[in-house]
């Protein structure tokens, strides 16, 4: 018996090893393959200072983490994309092995978004190659399932240029979970923002203002209609609420109904 409950802690002992060895010894080589991944398959330039994956910090899952994430449109002269300071990754153990990939969490913190609409109306944020074998790829069943995530203290600008439009959003924080493993679930989400402007036309509509949001959204995946349920939402000192619902239709346009009452 004393020889079993020994040869149990070694084992033990040696997973808890190699828990910790394995993603040190070959980070460069896991870096390396995942730089080369996701510029092979993304028409944009995809850089990052450090990647890390432990087994204990999140045991019994797998923490990823990525420090200083950026990614460029591979177009000449294209803005920034994305940059973050960190993009931390929760995974499931199980689904490396087969079947659907739980993702228990995704955490960008403080992401720097820039969405822009040149002068010829092509975008920055086309970054996947449309070829007919993807597209069909796409649009088929995903085995990935994420049951929360969060946005720590963002930065987003949208400008259309064309349209001489501009969106700036400051000090957002937004978080949101739900039952993804389901065709129809609630969606709950808390959005907050310390400064919101928007302009169009030269002309200042909303100027550095606050956001508090509280909205649950009905996902019905299956007919890829979303519907707002309960939900608060304050502008300053302006209190809304939102009715209304989004569905995309077979030819993949999207018709809407929606309305706000202050």
């Amino acid at each position: 018996m004393k020889k079993v409950v020994i040869a149990l802690l070694s084992l033990v002992v040696i997973l808890i090893i190699a828990l910790i060895s394995i993603p040190t010894f070959f980070s460069d080589d896991i870096e390396a393959l995942v730089k080369r991944e996701l510029n092979r398959e993304l028409d944009a330039k995809v850089e990052f200072t450090d990647l890390s994956l432990s087994a204990l910090r999140a045991f019994p899952n797998l923490a990823l983490a990525v420090d200083n994430l950026s990614i460029v449109n591979n177009t000449p002269g294209a803005d920034t994309l994305a940059q973050l300071n960190r993009l931390d990754v929760t995974l499931g153990l199980s689904g490396l092995f087969g079947g659907k990939q739980d993702i228990h969490s995704v955490v960008l913190d403080r992401p720097k978004l820039t969405f822009i609409i040149d002068e010829d109306e092509k975008t920055n944020w086309e970054i996947l190659p449309q070829t007919e074998a993807q597209s069909d790829t796409l649009s088929g069943e995903v085995n990935l399932v994420i049951k929360s995530y969060a946005i720590q203290d963002a930065t987003i600008k949208y400008l259309n240029k064309p349209k001489n439009t501009e969106l700036m959003i400051n000090g957002l924080d937004h978080s949101g979970s739900g039952d993804f493993t389901s065709d129809n679930f609630l969606l709950n989400t808390v959005t907050t923002a310390s400064g919101i402007s928007y302009a169009n036309e030269g002309v200042t509509y909303i100027q550095e203002a606050g956001l508090d949001a509280v909205i649950d959204l009905d996902m019905n995946l299956q007919e890829k209609r979303y519907t707002l349920k309960d939900n608060t939402l304050k502008l300053n000192e302006i209190e809304l609420q939102l009715s209304g619902w989004v569905q995309q239709i077979a030819d993949r346009r999207s018709r809407q109904r929606s309305r706000a009452v202050g």
